[in-house]
């Protein structure tokens, strides 16, 4: 029986889960239905965009970064999630120190940016 337990569409801009560890109990007893792993409650999270391979360490952190800082130095709390499978550049997109400005990762040019924010 095959239902997962996260669903991502990306045209309603939404990823749907449930409780993993529901469905485990679920099939362990003996509900080994899709029908029963579908009764689980699923939870709908929103999400704002998806970045393709091709996109730069430059776009990322202009279309996210950027704002985020901004509204966090206007008094707002923020938060960037980057959610994926194992081994698809979250790591690198975060923390990646690079060698040029242009292979910096989003962590490193927020904190630039901040830096020149104060320095002004």
């Amino acid at each position: 029986v095959f239902a997962p337990c996260v669903e991502v569409d990306v045209g309603a801009s939404s990823v749907k889960a449930r409780s993993e560890v529901e469905a485990v109990d679920r099939v362990s007893q003996g509900h080994i239905t899709k029908a029963s792993v579908d009764a689980i409650e699923a939870h709908n999270f929103a999400f704002d965009g998806v970045f393709g391979p091709q996109a730069t360490q430059q776009e990322v952190f202009e279309k996210v970064g950027h704002p985020v800082l901004k509204g966090c130095l206007q008094g707002l709390n923020g938060t960037i999630l980057a959610y994926g499978q194992t081994g698809t550049g979250k790591t690198y997109s975060l923390q990646h120190r690079g060698q040029g400005s242009d292979q910096a990762g989003l962590l490193p040019r927020l904190v630039a940016s901040l830096y020149v924010h104060v320095a002004q």
